[in-house]
């Protein structure tokens, strides 16, 4: 299992990035970004780097 970056909490489990039970991400940085052209809520921003994962 990967080791935890402090500075990025994550609790999205489904991200094969996700570190097993601490809630945060294993990567360096992550990429935040839009779906919508004039965002205004929280809802409306997501984290690129999010990666599906592949369960066994």
């Amino acid at each position: 299992m990967e080791k935890g970056n402090k500075s990025i909490s994550c609790t999205v489990e489904q991200c094969k990035n996700h570190c097993g039970n601490e809630n945060y991400c294993a990567l360096e940085n992550v990429r935040i970004g839009t779906h919508e052209a004039n965002p205004k809520m929280s809802e409306c921003v997501d984290c690129q780097s999010f990666e599906q994962r592949l369960s066994h």
